[in-house]
């Protein structure tokens, strides 16, 4: 693959500074030790805080982080040029969320979630392995030239929203 003869211009200091406490769940994802796991911690009272209001309600609130996470994937990943910045973990908070609608209010439904859910996100069952990997192809179909930071940063969110799906079902 050819590289991007184009020079990137470097997203300025006032998008990337929020997209790095967004994306880093407030620096959760700068952990040396299982950020994913981390990220997924993160998850934990949001996903309690959200299970106070319909379900309605709770699937926007989750939309909501997942759009601001794409974002700030996106920008992380145009930041740092690398399509699995492992500092994101924003992802793992909406999986967690996503799979947490079925845990009811106690504190054992959210740790069966958080166990579901890590291991759904571990294993990358289909098709979260496939959009994963989709999300990691450093040229987009629109864009022949080079890395597309969008794409990555929608891959990111996106394999993990399936996970939490998976984690849902069962």
């Amino acid at each position: 693959m050819t590289a991007d003869p184009r020079p990137r211009t470097p997203p300025s200091p006032f998008t990337v500074i929020p997209a790095f406490v967004i994306g880093t769940a407030g620096g959760l994802g700068l952990s040396s030790v299982a950020p994913g796991t981390m990220g997924t911690i993160a998850g934990i009272p949001l996903a309690m805080w959200a299970a106070r209001f319909p379900l309605d309600a709770q699937l926007l609130i989750w939309l909501v982080i997942a759009i601001v996470g794409v974002w700030a994937a996106s920008v992380i990943t145009a930041f740092s040029g690398n399509s699995d910045d492992q500092r994101i973990v924003i992802d793992e908070v909406v999986g967690y969320g996503i799979t947490t609608l079925a845990a009811g209010h106690n504190g054992l439904g959210y740790l069966y979630a958080f166990c579901i859910f890590r291991f759904f996100d571990v294993v990358k069952l289909p098709p979260v392995r496939q959009v994963d990997q989709w999300s990691k192809l450093q040229t987009d179909a629109t864009n022949k030239n080079g890395f597309s930071p969008w794409r990555a940063g929608l891959g990111v969110v996106l394999d993990d929203i399936l996970a939490g799906v998976q984690g849902l079902i069962v």
